[in-house]
């Protein structure tokens, strides 16, 4: 048998606009009228509707018996009204993020339509990943991720759908989490974006294990940007992954702006102090003062901050632990410069 995968759809359907075909495809076969036509992706069309009440603690409590999906209704991306009483707000999102008040203003929308207020259900649809959803979720949006989409297409799968548009799009969930995963692979050699990606999530939850901390996103630069993890910022240094790279860094506006320069020296002199007290011996460089900079970049640690087991595999514990050490030098160089919160003018 020949094992060469088949060519996906969705490997070149790679838009949102193709994503939201897909999203209200599947959400129209939960109409009654479909049930006979394919009984199991007319079921799997309502669990996924069940799942978006679901995300707002408000189980569906009424069967089902109309279904209408509306694409860019007022601009929303998909708009599924379920028994002309029930309005499901489908923010479609694949790699980009929300920006402006688009989030209020679709909501905003619905909510002057004749719809109750409890009846509206606002969600947030990423099958990408994204650094932080704090502006998601202040908008009264619920998260539905990659994990909860391919949770409902893998019981497709057990219920037996053999759909092709569906099995592709299936398989092309997984491929991202494969991706996302691949962090996790020895001797992977040089890491691609998803795999950073991966790997800062995986940061976020266990550097402080019970909250997430920090953030990541792609940084655009001119040499063509980097997926970027910052965490501790505020008046103080804080720590900036960018890639293999570990740096300090300030934010060009907590510096005194009759002397940056000094300031930034300052602090780095505090920090070369911090490490030679704490006797962590690590290898500072040096970079060039950048007066445009937004964020000053105070020093750079020339070595790879990661930790690696024999096989190449990432030793997550042992690089948190390291990354737990730079923190206590930060925090010592705090210290040092008589002021734990803010440094003062000079």
């Amino acid at each position: 048998m020949n094992s060469l995968a088949q060519p996906n759809l969705f490997k070149f359907a790679t838009s949102e606009l193709s994503q939201d075909a897909f999203i209200c495809w599947l959400l129209s076969w939960a109409d009654p009228k479909y049930q006979h036509v394919d009984t199991n992706l007319h079921l799997c069309g309502k669990y996924l509707i069940k799942a978006f009440f679901n995300k707002h603690d408000n189980p569906l409590s009424v069967a089902i018996e109309k279904v209408e999906v509306r694409k860019q209704d007022s601009y929303i991306d998909v708009l599924c009204i379920v028994n002309e009483q029930f309005a499901i707000i489908i923010e479609d999102k694949t790699q980009t993020t929300s920006h402006g008040t688009q989030l209020a203003d679709y909501l905003a929308k619905i909510e002057k339509r004749s719809f109750d207020k409890e009846n509206i259900f606002p969600i947030y649809f990423k099958t990408y990943d994204q650094g932080s959803y704090s502006h998601v979720e202040a908008n009264q949006y619920k998260v539905f991720s990659r994990e909860d989409f391919q949770s409902i297409l893998d019981e497709g799968h057990r219920m037996g759908i053999n759909n092709a548009i569906f099995q592709d799009f299936r398989l092309h969930l997984k491929g991202i989490e494969d991706r996302v995963q691949s962090y996790l692979e020895p001797n992977v050699g040089k890491w691609h974006s998803q795999a950073w990606t991966g790997f800062y999530m995986a940061l976020q939850k266990n550097l402080n294990p019970g909250q997430l901390t920090g953030n990541w996103k792609k940084v655009n630069n001119k040499s063509g940007g980097f997926m970027g993890f910052w965490w501790g910022v505020s008046c103080k240094p804080y720590l900036l992954l960018a890639h293999e790279k570990l740096c300090f860094k300030m934010d060009a506006k907590n510096l005194n702006p009759n002397h940056p320069k000094k300031d930034r020296d300052d602090w780095c002199k505090y920090l070369r102090e911090s490490n030679t007290s704490l006797g962590l011996n690590l290898d500072f460089k040096k970079v060039r003062f950048s007066k445009k900079a937004k964020a000053k970049t105070l020093l750079i640690i020339d070595k790879d901050y990661r930790n690696f087991d024999p096989q190449g595999r990432i030793d997550i514990a042992a690089t948190i632990a390291y990354l737990k050490q730079v923190e206590e030098l930060v925090k010592k160089a705090q210290e040092l410069s008589n002021n734990s919160e803010c440094l003062p003018n000079k």
